[in-house]
C-alpha cells in the first residue's frame, strides 16, 4: 500500500525564504482591532525535544517579543490526542496546533482517524525538512549502489520513524526504484533511530538532518542519499548525493512544517495569525531556526496552501484505493 502512495505523491518542497532582520514589537499587525483573547495555546503533536515542539516553541518566544502583551503557551499532546483536541476548540481563535505530512496527511487516511487537515484552519508552512539515507561511519554502504548490491545477498534493515510517517514512504520508494528489499525498523523518534544506527542494529536510517548532523560532523555517522531531486543548500550536506544520482526518479514527498488554527476560525484571527507567520519569516529568530535544523524555508499561505495540501490528500486517496 506504502509503495503505491510513492507513486502519486508529490514533492512538498519549493522555492522562497526567510530573510534577515531583528524582530520588532508592535501591538498591531493582521486584523485590525483583533487581538488574542488570552492566553494562547500552542499545541504540539509530539513529545517536547522533537522537531514539531522546537518549532512550536521557537516561534512562541519570537511572536511574544514580536507582539506587545501577547503570551502564548505550548502543550505537548501524543499526535492523535493533540488532533483530536484541537478539533474539538472549533471557532476558538486562541488555539493553534503544530503540522507536518505525516500528523495531517497520511496518517489520517492510512489509519482512518477521525480528523483531517480540513477540519483545521490552515495558517502557513513555513519550511520543509528532507530525509537523508544516514549509516553508521564504518558502514560498508558508501552509496545506495551497495545497498543495493548488498539487498541481493542478505536482509537490510532501515530505521523509520512512525509506521505511518513520510520515512515509511521515502523507504518503500527506494526499495521500489532499486529493485531491492527493505526492512522497516519503526522508532518513535529521531533519537531512538540514530542510537540504533550508532549501535549497529540497523544498517541505515532514514533522518532529518537535525537528528543526525551533529553526530556527522563528529565522524560517528554519514549521509549517503538526500531524498530529493535536489541538493541540501546547506555548506555541510550540499555534498550528499541526490535520490537522482542514485537511480531514483518521480516525485518524492517531503516532510513539511506548518501551523493551523482550531476548526472555524474567523477570518480577522486568521488574517492577525497568518501575518504574524509571515512577519516571523522576516526575522533573524527564523533565520536561525532554519540554519540551526537545515530547512530548506519556504513560505506558503492563502489559497496556495489549501490547494498544496488538497493535491497531497487526493493523491494519498486515490494510492490508497479510496
Amino acid at each position: 500500500m506504502v509503495a503505491a502512495l510513492c507513486a502519486v505523491l508529490v514533492s512538498a518542497c519549493g522555492g522562497g525564504g526567510g530573510g534577515g532582520g531583528d524582530a520588532t514589537t508592535d501591538a498591531g499587525g493582521g486584523a485590525e482591532g483583533w487581538q488574542p483573547g488570552g492566553t494562547v495555546e500552542m499545541v504540539v503533536g509530539a513529545q517536547p525535544g522533537g522537531g514539531s515542539d522546537v518549532m512550536a516553541r521557537t516561534f512562541v518566544s519570537a511572536a511574544e517579543e514580536m507582539r506587545d502583551g501577547l503570551q502564548m503557551t505550548v502543550s505537548n499532546f501524543d499526535s492523535v490526542e493533540a488532533y483530536t483536541y484541537v478539533k474539538g476548540e472549533a471557532g476558538n481563535d486562541d488555539v493553534l496546533v503544530t503540522a507536518t505530512y505525516g500528523n495531517v496527511i497520511l496518517s489520517p487516511l492510512s489509519e482512518s482517524l477521525n480528523y483531517l487537515w480540513s477540519d483545521f484552519t490552515p495558517l502557513a508552512m513555513f519550511a520543509t525538512d528532507p530525509s537523508f539515507v544516514v549509516v553508521r561511519n564504518d558502514s560498508e554502504f558508501q552509496s545506495m549502489a551497495d545497498v543495493a548490491t548488498a539487498a541481493k545477498e542478505r536482509d537490510i534493515t532501515m530505521g523509520v520513524v512512525t509506521a505511518a510517517g513520510v520515512n515509511t514512504v521515502h523507504s518503500a520508494q527506494i526499495a521500489d526504484a532499486l529493485g531491492i528489499k527493505l526492512n522497516n525498523v519503526v522508532f518513535e523518534s529521531g533519537g531512538e533511530e540514530l542510537a540504533a544506527v550508532l549501535a549497529g542494529d540497523v544498517d541505515a536510517a532514514l533522518m532529518e538532518p537535525s537528528e543526525f548532523v551533529q553526530q556527522a560532523e563528529a565522524g560517528d555517522v554519514r549521509a549517503i542519499m538526500i531524498m530529493s531531486p535536489e541538493p541540501h543548500p546547506s555548506e555541510a550536506l550540499s555534498d550528499v548525493p541526490t535520490a537522482t544520482d542514485a537511480g531514483i526518479q518521480g516525485d518524492i514527498v517531503t516532510q513539511f512544517r506548518s501551523f493551523l488554527g482550531a476548526p472555524d476560525m474567523s477570518p480577522d484571527a486568521t488574517e492577525y495569525w497568518v501575518s504574524l507567520l509571515e512577519e516571523w519569516t522576516t526575522t533573524d529568530s527564523y533565520q536561525q531556526y532554519v540554519e540551526e535544523n537545515y530547512l530548506i524555508p519556504e513560505l506558503v499561505v492563502g489559497a496556495e496552501l489549501d490547494e498544496r495540501l488538497q493535491f497531497l490528500e487526493d493523491s494519498a486517496r486515490r494510492a490508497l484505493g479510496e
